[in-house]
This record gives structure tokens, sequence and C-alpha cells, in this order.
């Protein structure tokens, strides 16, 4: 079964390869999250190039996953990439000025009330994100503040 799912990214790890039947495959294992539910990883196999579409995308960027395979192991629903590239993903929302931008802009999500459908799910997810993953090193600029995906210095812990 595949979906397409709108989604705020909480994290990405780092690109590692898994040994297959066929050799090693790189792969890269991707924490999403929207209004409704949080913590589904989604696993992309990157193939023989090593390439990653995810290369460009931060924590807390709403993204659309198009044709993202569902499985479940153990009890547990969790998602993976086609392949032959058939899983598409697309930026359509990020928050941090100057660092690329998405389909829609803060405006577009301003006047989503009873619009269009993909839009609205957009704005829904990107309030989410911006309440549980927060929007990195730009949020505390100035206030004294950091990232939550940045470790505290030493002196900070005693």
């Amino acid at each position: 079964m595949t979906c397409h799912l709108v989604v705020g990214l909480i994290s990405l790890s780092p690109t590692r390869a898994v040994q297959t039947r066929f050799g090693p495959s790189p792969l890269v294992e991707v924490l999403v999250g929207d209004d409704t539910r949080a913590g589904f990883a989604v696993t992309f196999w990157l193939g023989g190039s090593g390439s990653s579409p995810l290369a460009a995308l931060r924590p807390g960027d709403v993204v659309l996953l198009r044709n993202v395979a569902l499985n479940a192991f153990q009890g547990r629903v969790y998602g993976s990439s086609l392949r032959r590239g058939m899983t598409r993903v697309d930026l359509l929302y990020r928050a941090r000025e100057g660092e690329g931008e998405g389909y829609y802009d803060a405006g577009d999500l301003r006047r989503a009330e009873g619009g269009h459908a993909q839009l609205e799910k957009t704005r829904r997810v990107r309030d989410w994100a911006v309440r549980f993953v927060g929007r990195g090193e730009a949020e505390g600029k100035g206030k004294g503040k950091r990232g939550w995906d940045v470790m505290p210095d030493v002196d900070e812990t005693q």
C-alpha cells in the first residue's frame, strides 16, 4: 500500500550502508510527524548513486512525501521509499529565512482558512512543527537560546 504524506521533519539520520543480498545499499532514515502523530519512521533507500533527495532538508521543514510504501513489522507501521525514484520529496514550507523556500510562503499559510486542503494541512503541520520541533538555531538568535538538536556546553551541564 502506498500513500502521500504532508509531514514535518523531526530528524534525519546520516547516510549509512546496509548489507543486502545484492551488496551494500545506502539508506537514510527520517523521523517525521504531523498534527495527529509524531515519531513515524520512513526509510529512504538511495540506490547505487547514494545521492539523497533529502540532502537539502532540515528539521522543522514541512514536506510532501509522495508514493511512500507502508509496511508493518512487529505490530508497528513504518514507511519506505519505492525503487527507481518513485518516491518523491517536495519542500512545502521552510520557516527559516535565507535557507531556500518551499512551495508555500508564510502569507499563503495565513490565508489557508477554508481554502485548498493541502494548504490547510501544510499550515496545521507548520504550526505543529514550530511547537514540537522548533526552528533550530534561528529561533534562539540573540536570545541566548539554542536549537533543540545542539548539545549544551560542558560548563552549562554542571
